[in-house]
């Protein structure tokens, strides 16, 4: 219950490196004082993190067992938007650095379209830190390939 309390204690996570997160939030008071979904989402909105996924849900019956019951809480996934990384990191390098994690992660939840728009913007914006990167990590070789291979879009990586 007490989720959104840690998180307005890790500002300069939020603020700077982190991509992704999954986080437990609850749609209904379980505990006194806590926050509910629309508080995390505010949250983490002010940081350009959207909400991706529900991964576990819980439900509650009201009366008799009947039905499925309404939402308790959940596992939710949250990513970074692009656009807000492209805003907050001034340095080619790091923000190279921060897309392509981004597309990592993303990837690593079956969310293509947002792993390939993670890779573009480092294609478009970042070229040559994205050369570096994709020399370095396996992880980002492989999804630039995926990439190049899968992509409807027109721009692809070439080194």
């Amino acid at each position: 219950g007490a989720e959104v309390e840690a998180m307005k204690g890790a500002h300069s996570l939020l603020a700077g490196p982190i991509v992704g997160s999954i986080t437990e939030v609850e749609f209904v008071p379980i505990y006194e004082g806590q926050g509910l979904l629309e508080d995390q989402m505010k949250l983490f909105r002010e940081y350009g993190f959207a909400l991706i996924d529900i991964l576990d849900s819980r439900r509650w019956h009201r009366g008799e067992i009947k039905g499925r019951g309404g939402l308790v809480w959940a596992e939710v996934l949250w990513l970074r938007d692009v656009q807000s990384l492209q805003n907050t990191i001034k340095n080619s390098k790091e923000l190279s650095l921060a897309l392509l994690k981004l597309a990592v992660v993303a990837d690593a939840f079956n969310r293509d379209s947002h792993a390939f728009e993670a890779i573009e913007a480092a294609i478009v914006n970042t070229p040559d830190e994205t050369v570096f990167w994709y020399d370095k990590f396996i992880l980002v070789h492989g999804l630039i390939n995926k990439y190049n291979k899968y992509s409807a879009r027109t721009l692809k990586f070439s080194r």
